[in-house]
């Protein structure tokens, strides 16, 4: 589940397409090394700019993130009756 949180918060960023996270993936090759970036790191990167490094750093993704967690713990801890 690790993994994957880092999956899906890749995924909800709006401002980047599969070429812009093929770019970041090429140079951090792990989702979760690209979640503790700065904006500074970021901007060394080819195709991302000051607008999408602050997309990438913008608090609701995280936020998201974590009601989207939320929510599959509690799919998972559902009694489910037939």
């Amino acid at each position: 589940m690790e993994e994957l949180r880092y999956w899906i918060w890749l995924s909800q960023i709006e401002k980047l397409g599969s070429i812009r996270i093929q770019k970041l993936l090429e140079k951090y090759n792990d989702p979760k090394e690209i979640w503790k970036l700065t904006k500074e790191d970021l901007l060394k990167i080819d195709l991302i700019g000051s607008k999408v490094a602050d997309e990438i750093l913008n608090e609701k993704y995280r936020y998201n993130l974590r009601k989207i967690e939320n929510k599959m713990k509690e799919e998972r801890n559902r009694t489910y009756k037939f």
